[in-house]
């Protein structure tokens, strides 16, 4: 952004953005949601939500954008057979999974490197019609809290504002 002063706002209390100086746009750069609330298989799962405009991840044969779930958040919410996998996976990943599970292994990077992670076919109940792939992974709790990490292309800006 250079030595350019940029004008910061916060909206609600829910998160960041600055206005470009020379187009007047406003750019979001953190946005927080109290409660998304994710579908996988018959769990309906409240989880407080952090939107990284940073975060994208897409499942590289279909297309469709990834939310990051944090496994220990939801652990015991999940449907059993897809627990026991997850569960199987994070202590130990050499077994292929069910096929019943729809999962499949997405790509991840980030500062830290690459890496798969597992992800089963998801909706988010503030964007039902846009199917996409909840992935987990075994991080302990964030600064924040949160549990559900998602990109603004998932969820319609009125759900963070």
């Amino acid at each position: 952004i250079g030595s350019a002063s940029l004008p910061l706002r916060a909206f609600c209390d829910t998160g960041f953005s600055v206005q470009e100086p020379l187009s007047g746009r406003e750019v979001v750069l953190v946005r927080f949601a109290a409660v998304q609330t994710l579908q996988i298989g018959s769990a309906s799962l409240p989880l407080r939500a952090f939107c990284d405009t940073g975060f994208s991840v897409q499942e590289p044969l279909s297309g469709r954008e990834v939310v990051l779930v944090r496994f220990a958040a939801v652990q015991n919410a999940l449907p059993g057979p897809l627990r026991t996998y997850l569960s199987a996976y994070f202590a130990a990943p050499s077994t292929p999974p069910p096929p019943e599970l729809g999962l499949r292994f997405v790509p991840c990077t980030t500062v830290s490197g690459h890496c798969i992670l597992p992800a089963v076919p998801a909706i988010l109940a503030s964007a039902p019609a846009q199917p996409l792939y909840a992935a987990f992974c075994d991080l302990p709790p964030p600064p924040g809290g949160w549990e559900l990490l998602l990109s603004p292309a998932v969820v319609p800006d009125a759900a963070f504002r």
